[in-house]
């Protein structure tokens, strides 16, 4: 997880604000004391879980205060108006001045650093439950999970952006739990989604060749989200294209097609020659203090 939080921090000042991969390594690090818990175990967690931080989690982070909000604010102003003007190094030097009270102050592992063990609890209930291991026993679920998913999520979603246009905001602890609720519609969309290619894979025979290279993209899924976020600050950025609030959201839509099947053709030439993607190759030699011992050539059949 030390490891993890690394490719964080390197992300977040080489390539973009973003704190993703620093929410996981925090998050999986709070999901240890879980790792013998039952799957119906793991879902009540994540339901109990994700009440407390709904409602609870202001009222922790009002108590640990807040950082110097005036810094803040100055330092994120200097890494907009780099973004869109400066030079590659002196952005990158802003960004590292960023994080550092950004990640000093308690708040943050407490609140958002922490808010993804809800998902990492779903997702440790549904690995040891083995459906994706042996879906058959579940398969006749799955077209439920599908609609039920879909209507969920798409029809939060569409409160979200009216409420957007609208102005709406919601107030106090019932505007936090209707918030809490209309987030839950992009996990209903995503579980849709996986429901989708596991019922495809499970059912479409000879079909589950078109599938195959999702499978080598997965397993180099730390080197192709780090790919994706080099080739998305290189066109949005002044020291790249800098096409930031230039392009819609329609563009971005189509900009992603041919970067994600280009991501795909790539994962499948790089692990027909190695064994693991170039990070993820890394992170085992950080986590385990030396270079990984399996054959490095990867046997394909």
């Amino acid at each position: 997880m030390a490891g993890l939080f690394l490719f964080g921090l390197a992300i977040w000042c080489l390539l973009h604000t973003w704190w993703t991969l620093l929410q996981y390594a925090v998050a999986a690090l709070a999901l240890l004391p879980f790792r013998r818990a039952r799957p119906r175990t793991l879902l009540l967690s994540a339901a109990i879980f994700y009440a407390l931080m709904t409602v609870v989690d202001p009222h922790v982070r009002s108590l640990l205060g807040t950082p110097d909000r005036a810094a803040q604010l100055a330092n994120q102003q200097l890494v907009q108006h780099l973004q869109h003007e400066g030079s590659y190094p002196a952005l990158v030097a802003a960004r590292a001045r960023t994080i550092v009270p950004f990640l000093s102050h308690p708040g943050w592992y407490l609140g958002p650093g922490i808010s993804s063990l809800a998902l990492f609890l779903v997702g440790a209930a549904i690995a040891r439950s083995r459906i994706l291991e042996n879906p058959k026993p579940y398969l006749s679920r799955l077209p439920r999970l599908i609609v039920w998913g879909a209507l969920v999520g798409l029809t939060t979603n569409v409160i979200v952006l009216w409420r957007a246009e609208a102005g709406v905001e919601g107030s106090g602890v019932l505007g936090r739990i209707v918030d809490a609720g209309l987030d839950l519609g992009d996990t209903a969309l995503a579980l849709a989604y996986a429901a989708t290619v596991v019922l495809f894979y499970s059912t479409a025979g000879s079909g589950r060749r078109r599938l195959a290279p999702l499978a080598s993209a997965g397993r180099t899924a730390l080197s192709n989200v780090v790919l994706q976020w080099m080739v998305i600050s290189t066109l949005l950025f002044g020291y790249g294209f800098g096409l930031q609030n230039r392009i819609g959201p329609l563009t971005c839509v189509v900009l992603c097609i041919p970067i994600f099947a280009v991501e795909l053709w790539l994962s499948r030439w790089w692990l027909a020659r190695r064994r693991f993607g170039p990070l993820e190759w890394l992170w085992r030699a950080m986590t385990y203090g030396h270079p990984p011992r399996a054959p490095d050539i990867a046997v394909i059949s």
